[in-house]
């Protein structure tokens, strides 16, 4: 019988974070969001990107280790020098788990690791609706190799599992979450225009791409409008 007690905190943890890059994105928000809690909890936190971003400076000022790799950003495609040079990262230090975001990222990840007994996460952000068949046949590849898969929507597990044949048991959802926006000063607080300041305000913050659902937003916003005169939509 175990004798470790269930309320004591889980030892540090060696965290190897991999994504495309830290530009600005949703998924780019999120694993700077994700590896800043995982700081806060205790772990030793890394993060391996093809090029740093704009949201490199937060990671930093969270106590994540930034480590860009190349000098070109990696996106939607195998790039054989991001693969050896994060192998080579990797054998140069310690980690308890690999944890991948993003195509490019997932497969260097998985290509990487072959060898080792490195544990490989993937979160898979979005329907990858781009893909072409070579592409698909990757991404399977590389949820082959992986521990475990995180999809942040009942959609994408479903896409998963239906069209990449992962497994149900190795597929979580794990919706994003929002973090608490930081406290500012009154004074420099941005205020709304006066004339959105009255009423129920009703809005959608995207890039203008199929995969984001805008259309949706816009069927919804004409029932809201119906049900809810005062209500003001904008995007």
């Amino acid at each position: 019988m175990s004798t470790e007690d269930p309320h004591q905190p889980l030892r540090p943890m060696r965290l190897l974070l991999v994504a495309d890059s830290l530009n600005v994105g949703g998924a780019e928000r999120h694993v700077v969001s994700l590896a800043s809690a995982l700081v806060q909890r205790g772990h030793r936190v890394t993060f391996v990107c093809s090029v740093e971003g704009a949201l490199a400076p937060l990671a930093e000022q969270a106590g994540v280790l930034v480590r860009p790799l190349l000098r070109r950003l990696v996106k939607r495609r195998l790039s054989p020098t991001f693969v050896w040079k994060l192998a080579r990262f990797l054998r140069q230090s310690q980690f308890d788990l690999v944890h991948a975001h993003m195509y490019a990222s997932a497969l260097a990840s998985a290509s990487a690791l072959l060898g080792t007994a490195i544990p490989l996460v993937i979160t898979e952000h979005s329907q990858a609706s781009w893909r072409s068949r070579y592409a698909r046949r990757c991404n399977q590849w590389s949820y082959q190799r992986a521990t475990h898969i995180i999809a942040v929507s009942k959609e994408i597990r479903r896409r998963l599992i239906e069209q990449d044949g992962v497994p149900y048991d190795r597929v979580s959802v794990i919706m994003n979450a929002l973090s608490s926006a930081p406290e500012l000063p009154a004074s420099i607080q941005p205020g709304l225009p006066a004339k959105l300041r009255n009423g129920p305000l009703v809005g959608v913050a995207s890039r203008l791409q199929p995969e984001k659902g805008v259309k949706y937003f816009l069927e919804a916003a004409v029932r809201v409008s119906q049900l809810l005169p005062q209500a003001i939509i904008c995007s």
